[in-house]
């Protein structure tokens, strides 16, 4: 079982985020487990985030945004918060959450590299256990 941290949720869908922390939590994979409904607002919770040096990392160690919101979607949340966190250690992964079908979605996710992982809503448990970015890498 994997176990994370901290984890974000960015969704401006009320149902799928009360959803989705109630499937995370009941897990129990997260020592803390926060949410917030836009990206822009998320950034600026993020910014009071940043380690400086010699000071514990309060960062998310994953956030999962959903890829439509208003105002800001989720591949424009990810580039701004790889942005904000440039020239700064970030071990924060960040995953897709979508009810969208449409293949250039997921094809757009695989290729930004500040996307690691991308899941179809509503979240269950095997798609968090399935998170490749928390996977134990095999020894060669």
């Amino acid at each position: 079982m994997i176990h994370i941290n901290r984890i974000l949720l960015i969704d401006d869908d009320i149902i799928s985020t009360t959803l989705s922390l109630k499937i995370l939590r009941d897990m129990n994979i997260s020592t803390t487990i926060t949410s917030e409904t836009c990206g822009k607002e998320a950034l600026k919770t993020l910014s009071h985030c940043i380690p400086e040096a010699n000071t514990p990392n309060s960062m998310p160690d994953l956030i999962l945004v959903d890829i439509n919101m208003p105002g800001m979607n989720g591949f424009e949340f990810a580039d701004a918060f790889n942005e904000m966190m440039k020239g700064k250690l970030n071990c924060t992964k960040i995953a897709i959450i979508t009810s969208s079908s449409l293949i250039r979605n997921r094809v757009n996710a695989h290729l930004n590299p500040s996307i690691s992982d991308y899941l179809n809503k509503p979240i269950s448990p095997s798609h968090v256990k399935e998170l490749k970015s928390f996977q134990p890498t095999q020894a060669a």
